[in-house]
């Protein structure tokens, strides 16, 4: 039986660092959708590849399996956790059957759009 006044075992939140404010760059892991001018091409990329990945009914599993890619670095390409080398890449477009460029096509729209929207301003 544990005492009365025992030392209680510290809770995993007092290993945590700090919450960090909105202007240091906060990322929650919230797939709500980011402004544009929010998104690295690595999360634009990671967009991409799930969204392909789900019209195609795959699970991340099995993505993975056909790209050659273990499932968590496949998770880490569709959370924009890591910039993803153009074989991995490449070996994802041949799994989801198409071309390369697809994966940097949404994110070279909204960079073109913002381009245009200062250039107005």
């Amino acid at each position: 039986m544990a005492k009365l006044g025992a030392a209680r075992k510290p809770s995993s939140r007092a290993n945590r660092p700090a919450p960090r404010s909105a202007s240091q760059g906060l990322k929650t892991g919230s797939l709500a959708p980011q402004t544009a001018a929010s998104r690295s091409i690595a999360e634009a990329i990671g967009t991409q590849v799930r969204n392909l990945r789900r019209k195609l009914d795959l699970t991340g599993a099995e993505l993975a399996d056909q790209a050659g890619l273990s499932a968590g670095m496949l998770s880490k390409i569709e959370n924009g956790a890591v910039s993803a080398s153009i074989d991995s890449l490449e070996a994802l477009a041949r799994a989801l059957n198409v071309p390369l460029t697809t994966f940097f096509a949404s994110y070279e729209e909204q960079r073109i759009a913002r381009m245009c929207a200062a250039a107005r301003a």
